[in-house]
């Protein structure tokens, strides 16, 4: 299995491009940490979200047979860092950062882009649901090629 290839097939650095690209506002991003106020939102696009209060992270597990594909994001001063990581039995695959991947799949990738930034709770919900769904196009390429 080649999760590279996976993240080809979806479209995964132009995608996530376009999200950095929507979301660019740096100077007027919205400052500060409000994780209960996160975690509600992040619920309410899947339930299954937790936060992990010792490395200050919110992720969602997703299991299939030996393998874990889990989405981690750090939510403060308003950027987003999202996160994809792919453990099998116990061995950690794969574990980057959105940017960092797409860096590897195209070098050059974080001269220009990195992470989504948000200005208002509305927006941080729509930077979520747009890497919640890129994010469950990865789940479902990974079945499909598993």
């Amino acid at each position: 299995m080649d999760i590279n290839l996976i993240l080809n097939k979806i479209n995964f650095v132009s995608r996530y491009k376009e999200i950095c690209l929507d979301h660019n506002d740096y100077e007027n991003r919205l400052r500060g940490r409000n994780t209960k106020r996160y975690l509600a939102i992040l619920k309410k696009l899947d339930e299954n979200f937790s936060y992990v209060s010792k490395d200050k992270f919110f992720t969602l597990k997703y299991e299939y047979e030996a393998f874990e594909l889990n989405l981690g994001l750090v939510i403060n001063d308003g950027l987003v860092e999202p996160s994809l990581y792919v453990i099998r039995n116990e061995d950690w695959i794969l574990y980057h950062r959105f940017d960092f991947i797409s860096e590897k799949l195209h070098p050059g990738f974080r001269e220009n882009f990195n992470l989504p930034k948000y200005k208002a709770e509305a927006e941080l919900e729509a930077v979520l649901t747009e890497i919640l769904k890129l994010y469950k196009d990865i789940r479902v390429a990974f079945v499909k090629d598993f």
